[in-house]
C-alpha cells in the first residue's frame, strides 16, 4: 500500500467520521488503527502483547502523556490566578497604558511581546495563552 493511497483513505475517513459526528481524538485513533492493520496485515490485532506497531502506538501515547514539561500548564494558571486576584495584573496595565497612551493599541502590543517572550521561555504555548487570558483580557476590556 502506498502513501498515496493511505492518504486517500485517511482524508476520506476523517470526513466521514467528523460528518456523523464522532469526536476528533477518537476519530484519529481509530483511523490510526485502521490504517496499520491494512498496512501490516490482521494479524497486528491478535499478535502476542508487547510486540509490533500497535504496541509501539501504546507507548508513544503513553510517553507524551507523561511528559513533565506538560506540569507547567497547571502552575501558568495558579500564577495568573495570584496576579488577576492580587491586583498586580491591574497595576501593571495601568502602567504599561500611561506609558504607551500615545501608541495607538499599545496595550495590545505589550501583550503580544509578553506572549512571545513567555513562549519562548517555557516552551509550552498553550500555559501562556491560558496566562495571558486570565491576566490580560479583562484589563484591555478595562483599558
Amino acid at each position: 500500500m502506498d502513501v498515496g493511497t493511505i492518504s486517500v483513505i485517511l482524508l476520506a475517513g476523517m470526513l466521514l467520521l467528523l460528518a456523523i459526528g464522532m469526536p476528533l481524538g477518537f476519530a484519529s485513533g481509530f483511523l490510526a488503527v485502521v490504517v496499520m492493520v491494512l498496512k501490516f496485515g490482521p494479524e497486528l490485532l491478535f499478535s502476542n502483547f508487547g510486540t509490533g506497531p500497535l504496541n509501539i502506538l501504546a507507548q508513544r501515547i503513553y510517553g507524551i502523556t507523561t511528559d513533565y514539561v506538560l506540569i507547567s500548564v497547571p502552575l501558568f494558571i495558579l500564577m495568573a490566578t495570584l496576579l488577576e486576584r492580587s491586583g498586580i495584573a491591574r497595576d501593571m496595565y495601568s502602567s504599561l497604558n500611561m506609558w504607551l497612551s500615545r501608541t495607538r493599541g499599545g496595550i495590545a502590543v505589550v501583550t503580544a511581546i509578553m506572549a512571545i517572550v513567555m513562549a519562548a521561555m517555557s516552551g509550552i504555548i498553550g500555559g501562556e495563552v491560558v496566562l495571558l487570558g486570565l491576566i490580560a483580557l479583562p484589563q484591555m476590556l478595562r483599558l
